[in-house]
């Protein structure tokens, strides 16, 4: 912890990216099981913090807080006996199931070896106290409600409708008005899940073999059968952008690279901007 508080004690937001082994493939259903599972079987040097799918952590901090956490799945053993055993398919993106926040002692060992390794990648957010006192809020409040044991679903952390761990960070930046400093819409994934291949909650009654996955090689036409939207932050495209950009030379108005350790980032001072006025968690409909 204290290396990264020697960076300086003014108030700050930073969202890390972590890629998994090898980059997860959205050009169709079976490139993107066969991914997940490459990734899944492969032993690296991060053990149990391989993080098969990527992962994304959040920092705060000030001269008196500080936070390093992530939402992940409580346990990934579930998550592949619903679609395995369950039938769930590609409706494993849409359905809420059990998560947990995982805090600073369990992130920071990971975070210092991917420093050094530069297996990560950021941007961080040089804030207002008042910004910074509106996000600390946010995140007591986020635990406080429970959300933070609802993973994935509708991916709206602040409808309380679940969320990965990519949206969860992303949350961030809507709250603190930050989310059009940086160039952010880039790390999102869109694709037309096929109706047929989803499962779950979702699409009661319906079961989907996983064996109906590896002989899918498209998604949805929308103009030929029924889909569902699943849009996405993904970690890989995450990290990729902004290494990318950085070796690009990418700046703009008090955006400028920079490294801690071998990771490749972003430093955006916007200290002078105002913490929104309007309420952090939108109004019950």
């Amino acid at each position: 912890m204290l290396f990264f508080r020697q960076e300086g004690t003014a108030q700050s937001l930073t969202i890390y990216t972590i890629p998994p082994p090898r980059a997860i493939n959205w050009s169709s259903p079976r490139k993107l099981v066969m991914s997940y599972l490459r990734n899944s079987l492969i032993h690296d040097r991060y053990g149990k913090q391989k993080h098969s799918i990527g992962h994304v952590l959040v920092e705060l901090k000030d001269s008196t807080h500080y936070a390093l956490v992530g939402t992940i799945a409580a346990s990934k053993k579930y998550m592949t006996k619903l679609v395995v055993s369950k039938g769930y398919g590609l409706g494993i993106f849409l359905d809420t199931i059990p998560g947990k926040m995982q805090g600073s002692e369990e992130n920071m060992p990971a975070m210092l070896q991917r420093c050094k390794t530069g297996d990560i990648a950021f941007v961080k957010y040089e804030l207002s106290q008042e910004v910074f006192a509106r996000l600390w809020q946010y995140l007591q409040e986020y635990q406080e409600k429970g959300y933070d044991k609802l993973y994935n679903g509708s991916n709206q952390p602040l409808n309380g409708g679940g969320a990965g761990c990519s949206a969860f960070g992303v949350s961030f930046l809507e709250v603190g008005g930050l989310k059009d400093l940086f160039p952010v819409d880039d790390w999102i994934i869109h694709v037309h899940a096929p109706e047929k291949l989803i499962g779950g909650p979702h699409h009661p009654g319906h079961h989907v073999s996983p064996i109906r996955l590896f002989f899918r090689n498209r998604w949805a036409d929308e103009k030929k059968e029924p889909y569902c939207d699943i849009t996405y932050y993904d970690p890989t495209v995450m990290f990729n952008q902004i290494e990318l950009k950085y070796k690009r030379g990418f700046h703009a108005n008090n955006i400028s690279g920079m490294q801690t350790g071998n990771a490749f980032g972003f430093l955006i001072k916007c200290a002078d901007r105002p913490a929104p006025t309007v309420p952090i968690w939108p109004a019950k409909r």
